[in-house]
């Protein structure tokens, strides 16, 4: 169709959005979602390929009033592989906490110009880039991720 040659914003992972499936189909990425035993509801990041793989899950509490309490978030900005002169970004998680998470990285008024301002420091003019990062959920409700903070990056990518 002739809304995938825009620009293109898909949020979701690959379990609700069937265009996020469709489109690590079609990118050159080092990240995938995949299903895994472990989880319940929804798909897990895999980095690397062969046997230097690593999965990146979401974290529960073992106090079942606290539930999850940090989800895995992905941020990648590419050349749309439908239009080349588009670009591409996706937000997903594991879970809906991680996507809002990822989106809420450049969208929320109190993080997104430092991580805008990281994200132009660590990957200036390149072609593309993806973040795995950690984001923190408190009662069901996830916090912004600081991506300048080295603990919140699980895995960064440039192309």
């Amino acid at each position: 169709p002739d809304h995938l040659t825009a620009h293109l914003v898909v949020l979701g992972g690959i379990g609700l959005n069937l265009a996020t499936l469709w489109l690590f189909d079609h990118v050159d990425l080092p990240v995938r979602q995949v299903a895994d035993d472990k989880v319940v509801d929804g798909e897990v990041f895999e980095t690397g390929v062969g046997g230097g793989t690593r999965r990146y899950y979401p974290t529960f509490s073992d106090n079942p009033a606290l539930g999850l309490t940090e989800d895995v978030g992905l941020l990648v900005r590419l050349p749309n592989p439908a239009n080349k002169s588009r670009t591409l970004s996706i937000c997903s998680g594991v879970y809906s906490r991680g996507v809002l998470g990822a989106v809420r990285s450049l969208t929320a008024a109190t993080i997104r110009d430092r991580n805008e301002e990281y994200l132009a420091q660590r990957f200036g003019d390149a072609a593309g880039f993806a973040v795995l990062m950690r984001v923190p959920v408190f009662r069901g409700d996830p916090a912004s991720p600081d991506l300048s903070d080295p603990d919140v990056r699980l895995f960064e990518w440039q192309a």
